[in-house]
């Protein structure tokens, strides 16, 4: 049952406070009817009170009937001049994540419930606002994390569901979740890489090369840029290219051990002394730089 401190009950008239099966009624006779009532302005003062006795007093003051369920709880330490009794009743509610409802003449006042809702991210990855999320739930609140879908399921009450929303949809911009990143191509010429990637860009994204260093500089939205990632590390994979290079001026037993620094260990070198060849078994960037310093050196003016 309410139960109020001695000293407040003495300052009340007569009341009757009767308990029912699935909640608490504060009764009184000749009731008002809230709607009319709900808007004349009363003077309370609460002090560290219990929510139930705030209550209970807000009953008496208006003359409402007010059904309160058993899991209501909380304390309330506020004071009101002149305020419409509903605001009150919404106030000292609300501070204490409860909520009423008007159901014939009698206010019904309840925990508010815990609701879920999908919040997908177009932009951001989930897993890089999570970590803010924690500071934002209530004591009940919870989330979960799809990543197959980008997508946060936040449970809570609704304020708390509409406020964390406002917070993802202010990170979850293009401005916001833009990243840049130089990647080395290791395997393959980058323009070809480029080539390949251009058709999975966001409209956002961009592209620079260097055909020299064969590196890219990728800019893009955090959740398209590791699409993206994931995609050229997948394209940028050994595949053995075979080779001759056929030295004018130069003997290729001589140059051949110069080559070995290039070469990884899935590479191949063989000599042909006969022809004076190189052959090699390697990537095509790796040819491609071996190409290169086999012409600076096979010259007239290096070999005399």
């Amino acid at each position: 049952s309410l139960e109020l401190g001695h000293s407040t009950l003495g300052e009340l008239p007569f009341l009757v406070l009767s308990g029912l099966v699935g909640g608490l009624v504060v009764s009184l006779p000749c009731r008002a009817e809230i709607p009319s009532l709900g808007e004349k302005p009363v003077t309370m003062y609460f002090k560290d009170m219990d929510l139930n006795d705030a209550i209970y007093l807000l009953s008496v003051q208006t003359d409402w009937n007010i059904n309160v369920d058993p899991d209501v709880e909380g304390k309330v330490n506020v004071r009101f001049q002149d305020v419409p009794a509903l605001q009150i009743l919404s106030e000292i509610l609300e501070i204490n994540e409860c909520q009423y409802e008007i159901q014939d003449n009698i206010i019904k006042v309840s925990r508010m419930p815990i609701l879920s809702q999908s919040l997908p991210l177009e932009y951001a990855l989930v897993s890089s606002v999570a970590p803010y999320l924690d500071a934002l739930l209530s004591s009940e609140g919870s989330f979960q994390l799809d990543e197959a879908t980008n997508t946060i399921i936040v449970s809570d009450k609704e304020a708390k569901i509409e406020e964390i929303a406002a917070f993802i949809a202010g990170l979850d911009t293009p401005e916001k979740q833009l990243q840049s990143k130089v990647f080395t191509v290791k395997f393959i010429p980058v323009d070809s890489v480029v080539f390949l990637l251009k058709d999975y860009l966001s409209s956002e994204g961009k592209i620079k090369i260097d055909p020299l260093a064969n590196t890219l500089l990728l800019t893009e939205t955090s959740r398209n840029f590791v699409q993206l990632e994931k995609l050229l590390l997948n394209i940028d994979v050994y595949r053995a290219i075979e080779e001759m290079f056929t030295l004018r001026y130069a003997l290729a037993s001589s140059v051949a051990p110069l080559l070995q620094n290039y070469l990884g260990p899935e590479d191949k070198l063989q000599v042909n002394e006969q022809t004076n060849e190189i052959i090699l078994s390697s990537d095509f960037y790796t040819l491609k730089k071996i190409g290169t310093l086999l012409d600076s050196l096979d010259t007239p003016d290096k070999q005399l």
